[in-house]
Parts: structure tokens; sequence; C-alpha cells
């Protein structure tokens, strides 16, 4: 991989008196100063689903009771089901155009891995509207993957500093400053389209997925003669 460094040459000359003559102060050492990018991959090894309930209603009230009643039943579907995650979304109430009374949603928000929730997808739907589905990785999967990123740019980060050291002729000196920032999402998560989501009862398969991700790095170090 080609790899690009900044030599900064430290180094200045002291003015004397007007009396004395002037004498050169000696170099300091020379600066590596490295801009470096990691990039990798994650598994999509989990999967989150917003489900709406809705209802409408001449009377608010009685709409709400719909709305409330679903997602009371859906939450004892979820409670049999430890592996799922799950919390209750917005809430919003609407009065409809023409006097055609009160429109309520509730909306229920699911996360798990795609062999558990893809399975009760198809109970949930059968009260509540899937809206959007959307893989991305775990969180242990994010965390694993990025260390193994993080190890690998350290040492290219070695390799090319000490490299830079002996193409000018001199000896390795050290590392004097290191900054890895936090992995960044190169895509958007996959998302399924809301017309499919509203056709289809529910996905059959998740497939196999992956997010691209990359963790920059700034690095400095130093050679000395």
């Amino acid at each position: 991989m080609k790899r690009t460094f900044l030599l900064l040459l430290s180094g200045f000359l002291a003015c004397a008196p007007a009396f004395a003559q002037a004498a050169p102060t000696p170099m300091g050492p020379t600066r590596i100063d490295l801009s470096l990018r990691e990039d990798f991959t994650v598994p999509d090894d989990e999967l989150t689903a917003h489900l709406v309930a809705e209802a409408q209603n001449q009377d608010p009230a009685k709409a709400a009771v719909l709305v409330n009643d679903d997602l009371r039943w859906a939450q004892e579907q979820l409670d049999k089901i430890p592996q799922i995650h799950w919390r209750l979304g917005n809430y919003q109430s609407q009065q409809m155009a023409d006097d055609k009374g009160w429109q309520l949603k509730g909306e229920l928000i699911l996360r798990a891995a795609p062999s558990v929730l893809l399975v009760q997808l198809a109970t949930l739907q059968s009260r509540l509207q899937l809206q959007s589905l959307q893989a991305q990785p775990s969180a242990a999967s994010l965390q694993e993957a990025a260390g193994k990123a993080q190890r690998v740019l350290l040492q290219r980060f070695l390799h090319d500093a000490q490299s830079a050291c002996r193409d000018l002729g001199m000896s390795w000196g050290g590392v004097l400053q290191v900054k890895l920032q936090s992995p960044s999402q190169q895509t958007t998560p996959a998302l399924l389209a809301q017309a499919m989501v509203r056709t289809v009862p529910a996905p059959v398969a998740s497939g196999q997925m992956e997010s691209r991700w990359y963790i920059p790095l700034e690095g400095l170090a130093f050679c000395q003669k």
C-alpha cells in the first residue's frame, strides 16, 4: 500500500549580539507525520424492525384503546422470546381531514438476530404493520472487528515510520503521539424499501450481509542520526 509522510525538520539559527559572531544551533530530530486509514468489514448479524399499531375512529379515546390493545398483545408475544430486545417508540395522534375522525399510531422497535426476529415478524404482522427492517452489526461483532483493525493499523504505523527513517539514512527514534479515532461506517445499513415491507408478510431469509467500516489514525514519530 502506498504511504505518504511529511518530514518536519526542526531547527533554527540563534542570533548573537552584534559584537559576537552568529553560531548555528544543532538540528533537532527529524519528525515523521503519518495519516493512515484501515478499512474493514463487519457481518450484519442483527436486525432492527419498526412495527406500528394503527387505528382510526371518530372518538380518539376508542382509537387509543385499539392501538393499546395491539401493543399489549405484541408485548405478550415478545415476553415469550427473551432473545428479542424491544422497546416502545413514538406514540402519535392526528386529526384527519374532512372530519374523518382521529388516527393513532403506536411504534414498537425490535432488535435481535435474523434467525430469531424474522420468524417472530410473521406472527406480529397479523396485527401490526412492519414499517422498516434494517440490518446492522451487533455491538459485540463491531467491537471485535474494530479491535483487530486497530491492531493492524498500529502495526502499519510503526512499520511505515521505521521504513521512513531507514530511507532517510537515519535510525529509529520512537513514537511521539498516536491518535486513533472511533470506527465510522462507510455506507448506510441495508434498509428494506417501504413498498416491499408492505407487500411481503415477512422476509423468508436474511442472507449473508456485511457493512463496511474504517478507522483513521494520525501519528507522529521521529528519527535520529
